[in-house]
């Protein structure tokens, strides 16, 4: 779990790190640097955990994916992991053995006029 160290303690909102369904993940280096990370959101009802933000400083995705998903399993064992990766960042994924599962659809609509009920 992130630590705050090295002079990153201002990277991520205190109300980011408040949340208790929210961790961010950091993988190390042996000189103790961070070399990859993500942040990893469960799900209120515990039916998933949500991997975002996947990086890694060092371009080695597979190693960072290896790490996030160990991390997963660890804080939270037998819970299915979701994601919504695309290109290299899928491959590296898969290559861990994530298996994708259908298209990403993304909704926008504007907010500016409350939405009619349509129950009836």
């Amino acid at each position: 779990m992130w630590g705050g160290g090295q002079g990153l303690s201002g990277l991520f909102r205190a109300e980011l790190l408040a949340l208790n369904t929210t961790s961010v993940l950091a993988g190390y280096d042996t000189g103790g640097r961070v070399v990859a990370g993500a942040v990893a959101s469960r799900s209120r009802s515990g039916a998933a955990v949500g991997i975002s933000n996947l990086f890694a400083s060092d371009d080695d995705l597979d190693g960072a994916w290896a790490g996030c998903l160990a991390a997963v399993a660890h804080w939270w064992p037998g819970e299915p992991v979701v994601g919504y990766e695309h290109g290299e960042d899928l491959l590296a994924a898969m290559r861990q053995g994530c298996v994708p599962v259908g298209p990403l659809r993304v909704w926008l609509a504007s907010v500016s006029e409350p939405v009619a009920d349509r129950s009836v």
